[in-house]
C-alpha cells in the first residue's frame, strides 16, 4: 500500500520515466532499479514525457535490436531487462514511493463504504473493499519518485515478501533486529536468502530490520486488547499477546 518515511534521506530522485510495463503496479516499498529501454520518440516502445527524451544512454545490442537506449524505473528483475548481461547485483537501487491506494493516489479514497466498513487503517484497506479516486500518482507524469538515500522506512506489508508474518520464523529466517533485507526478483523485500533475486543473497543486501509496527493510529483498537494472549511452545518464553502489526521499518542501506 504504501512507503513511509520515517528517518528518511533528503532529496528523492523524481525525474525519471516510469517502465510502461510495472510502474503502476508498484505499491510502494518496492526495489527499483534502472532498467534498458530502446529509445524512440515518438513511438510506442516505452512512453514517456517529453523531457524523459532529452538525453539517452548510448547505442547497443538490446535484445534482437541494435538501438539508442535510455533508462526507465523498473521493480521487476530480469536479465532481459538489465539489457541481457546477467548483472545479479545491479546498481544504484532505490526504494520506490508510489501505490494504488492512500497517499499513493491523486485523491485518496472513500472512508465509509458499505455501513462505514471502510477505514483509514492500512491492515484492511485494499483496493477489492473500498472506492479508489483519481489515478496513482505516477500516471499523469509517468515518472517514479525514487529514494536512494540511507535512513529509516517502514513498508506496509502487503508490499513486502508475503511470507513475511510478524511474530512466525518466516520462512526460517528469524526477523531479528539487524537481520539482513534481500529484495525479489518482483522488488519486494524479503528475509529469505534463497528467494533473493537470482538466488544471489550477499551481494543483494538492501538494508536491515529493524521491527514491526502498527499504523500509530490510536483510536484503533489493537489485537492484543482484544485477542488472549498466546503461550510460546515448550522450552520457550511467553509471548505476550498478538499485535496486529501492519508495516515492518528498516534501515536501508545498499551492503
Amino acid at each position: 500500500m504504501a512507503l513511509k518515511l520515517k528517518q528518511a534521506g533528503l532529496q528523492p530522485l523524481g525525474q525519471f520515466d516510469g517502465y510502461d510495463s510495472d510502474y503502476t503496479t508498484i505499491l510502494g516499498g518496492e526495489i527499483g532499479f534502472f532498467q534498458t529501454v530502446i529509445y524512440k520518440f515518438p513511438g510506442s516502445a516505452d512512453l514517456g514525457a517529453y523531457d524523459a527524451f532529452d538525453g539517452y544512454a548510448g547505442f547497443a545490442n538490446y535484445g534482437t535490436n541494435q538501438s539508442w537506449v535510455r533508462p526507465a524505473i523498473s521493480h521487476t528483475f530480469s536479465s532481459a531487462a538489465l539489457g541481457g548481461l546477467g548483472d545479479t547485483s545491479p546498481r544504484p537501487l532505490f526504494l520506490l514511493d508510489e501505490g494504488q491506494i492512500g497517499y499513493g493516489t491523486m485523491f485518496g479514497y472513500v472512508v465509509g463504504g458499505v455501513v462505514g466498513q471502510v477505514v483509514p487503517n492500512p491492515s484492511n484497506v485494499t483496493t477489492t473493499n473500498t472506492t479508489v479516486l483519481g489515478p496513482t500518482t505516477a500516471l499523469a507524469s509517468g515518472k517514479v519518485t525514487c529514494w536512494d538515500k540511507p535512513g529509516l522506512y517502514s513498508i506496509t506489508l502487503d508490499a513486502v515478501d508475503p511470507a513475511i508474518t510478524p511474530g512466525a520464523l518466516n520462512s526460517g529466517a528469524a526477523a531479528l533486529p539487524g537481520a539482513p533485507v534481500y529484495f525479489m526478483s518482483t522488488g519486494k523485500l524479503t528475509f529469505t536468502a534463497g528467494s533473493a533475486w537470482n538466488g544471489v543473497a550477499t551481494s543483494n543486501i538492501v538494508g536491515r530490520f529493524v521491527e514491526f509496527a502498527t499504523s500509530g493510529a490510536l483510536v484503533t483498537t489493537p489485537n492484543y486488547l482484544a485477542n488472549p494472549p498466546v503461550a510460546g511452545s515448550a522450552g520457550q518464553n511467553w509471548q505476550g499477546f498478538v499485535r496486529k502489526f501492519t508495516e515492518m521499518v528498516i534501515s536501508f542501506r545498499i551492503e
